[in-house]
């Protein structure tokens, strides 16, 4: 079906210069472009058209400078196109360094689980982890969680999950917010310089002129 007034993504490269968006990020857009459009529909040439024309100038330029490559198999002309823009403007990564500092990011004080969560997947991109990915970002929050009574809570879990991780961080993370609120803001101390330096009344017998009894109050002297 085709939907009118659905936007192309803003050209990938328009000039010579620097994209400015990475080529993962701007093809994952094409993609729902293409989706919207109902390009499953379309023939293999028009979206290959469709996708040299939502590049931009400069790198339908690129394109069609590069060395003509047989297609892979069970590759037509629109994923053949897209596979060797991908290998031309994606940078090559080092999966060991990846992986590194994907080991190295910790969750911070105040950062909630989900946002460390999507903070690691982002970082799980470049490791080559493939199907293990989720499993890798679980063990990486059980591990560098900032709360060990959560981390406790995990591991009591023998089937655990990212989807689990999520749902038990959740709950723990809210039951600390009510919590909080419940207490509400510290209660002023009382007034205990007052209290301390408040001089005790003593009551003791007194005698007037006519040597009568009376009773009345009198201040202790604090030492």
């Amino acid at each position: 079906m085709n939907v009118e007034g659905v936007s192309p993504p803003t050209p990938f490269l328009a000039r010579p210069g620097k994209p400015a968006l990475p080529w993962s990020d701007w093809i994952f857009s094409f993609h729902n472009y293409l989706t919207a459009l109902g390009g499953e529909a379309y023939s293999t040439e028009r979206k290959t058209a469709l996708l040299l024309h939502c590049v931009g100038a400069e790198a339908q330029r690129v394109y069609r400078t590069l060395p003509v490559q047989p297609r892979r198999e069970d590759e037509d002309e629109f994923h053949a196109a897209e596979r060797q823009l991908a290998e031309f403007y994606e940078p090559q990564v080092n999966v060991i360094a990846e992986r590194f500092f994907f080991r190295q990011r910790r969750q911070e004080s105040h950062e909630p689980t989900a946002d460390y969560v999507a903070a690691l997947r982002r970082l799980a991109v470049n490791c080559s982890f493939g199907q293990m990915t989720d499993a890798m970002i679980r063990d990486q929050v059980v591990e560098a969680t900032v709360h060990p009574i959560l981390r406790e809570r995990f591991l009591q879990d023998k089937g655990l999950t990212l989807d689990r991780v999520l749902e038990i961080a959740e709950a723990f993370e809210r039951s600390r917010r009510e919590a909080t609120a419940m207490a509400g803001p510290a209660r002023p101390a009382a007034d205990g310089a007052h209290r301390q330096h408040q001089e005790p009344t003593v009551w003791r017998l007194e005698f007037d002129a006519d040597s009568s009894p009376t009773r009345g109050p009198t201040t202790a002297a604090v030492a």
